[in-house]
């Protein structure tokens, strides 16, 4: 208890994570496997690099949330966020070697609605529903009328 009293009134500092260079970037992609888990994670960890996004932000996205631009880019819209306390959303933007791991992983798991990130079972059965930690503020209907 006294700890947790002067740390109260003390402070603590928290240590910010290093973000995820081009170089860390480079060897994930060179190292990450063609199996369904490994495409699946690069596909994740790009996504949540490319829209400085928490776990539950980028689990919590479905296809309809996706949108191609030109040259290969595209967007997502994040629906809610810790940040975003009314849920009115917003468009971040993917790059082009995000969107194709995103299209490796969709094809390979046979995903063409509903959830982008999906577990599966050891035999490489792709679930229906999103991975755990989708839900935001209490409830995952959570959904604004869509972008502009």
């Amino acid at each position: 208890m006294a700890l947790k009293r002067m740390a109260r009134s003390l402070g603590t500092h928290q240590h910010q994570a290093a973000p995820l260079g081009g170089g860390e970037v480079a060897q994930i992609l060179a190292t990450a496997g063609t199996d369904l888990a490994a495409i699946r994670d690069v596909a994740l960890l790009l996504t949540m690099r490319d829209l400085l996004a928490r776990r539950s932000e980028v689990v919590a996205l479905d296809l309809d949330d996706l949108q191609r631009q030109e040259g290969g880019a595209g967007t997502a819209l994040i629906r809610c966020s810790k940040t975003d306390q009314t849920g009115a959303g917003e468009v971040r933007w993917l790059s082009p070697e995000t969107c194709t791991w995103l299209r490796r992983w969709l094809k390979a798991a046979g995903i063409d609605d509903g959830p982008v990130s999906r577990s599966f079972s050891k035999a490489d059965v792709v679930g229906a529903a999103a991975l755990e930690g989708a839900r935001c503020h209490g409830s995952s209907s959570a959904s604004p009328s869509g972008p502009g």
